[in-house]
């Protein structure tokens, strides 16, 4: 369970922070964990359980973590963010990797997608969308409800096809991230995740889906 509270930091370091896309609060949570001697997750399964449980949460270390009832075919984007006509398309019942540097687009993408499900993030400014264009293309014949969990596949995902995540590799142990993708891919739905150049390739396992930007 997440409580809000307030934390007075310098407005310097803050708005560098905010800059470089990094979770002051993630931050701040581990900094306490450190110094109450709380122990954070270790494997894989661990993290995915705490990554899953912080769906919604804009507070979340994991970044920003959707789940969406449809499977998502395509994505076009005209005028949006860094895009002037650009497609993504992406794999059903696979693990999809936007990555590409700071500033390339990946969290625009995100919010343009949580968008049309009506999800307005509160980066996705008038700025950023201007007069611009979104389309989303969803796989079709998806009628029926994938029913999966974390440990016995029967809760976690109950009712949704696409987990959505943005920035939930970036601060994980770098011996975590490969395991995690397995753990990932046994929930059985659609997956797109972002990640920039500090996640490196190599250990993004073959079969997932990459779409360089």
């Amino acid at each position: 369970m997440k409580k809000r509270t307030f934390v007075y930091l310098n407005s310097g370091l803050v708005e560098r922070a905010r800059r470089e896309n990094i979770n002051i609060s993630g931050l701040t949570e581990e900094a306490l964990r450190q110094s109450l001697e709380i122990e954070k997750p270790r494997t894989a399964l661990e993290h995915l359980r705490e990554l899953l449980a912080d769906v919604g949460n804009e507070t979340s270390m994991y970044g920003d973590v959707y789940f969406t009832p449809f499977q998502i075919q395509s994505l076009t984007l005209t005028k949006v963010g860094p895009f002037d006509n650009f497609q993504a398309d992406f794999c059903r019942n696979s693990i999809n990797l936007i990555y590409g540097s700071c500033g390339s687009g990946k969290s625009t993408m995100i919010r343009s997608i949580l968008l049309v499900f009506g999800i307005r993030h509160r980066y996705l400014t008038n700025r950023v969308f201007a007069n611009g264009k979104i389309k989303l293309r969803l796989f079709p014949n998806q009628d029926s409800i994938n029913i999966n969990s974390i440990e016995t596949r029967a809760n976690a995902t109950r009712g949704y096809q696409c987990l959505i995540a943005d920035d939930a590799l970036e601060r994980l142990p770098k011996n975590v991230i490969a395991p995690l993708f397995t753990e990932v891919k046994r929930l059985r739905v659609q997956i797109i995740m972002t990640a920039s150049p500090l996640i490196d390739k190599s250990a993004i396992p073959k079969g997932v889906h990459i779409i360089s930007l």
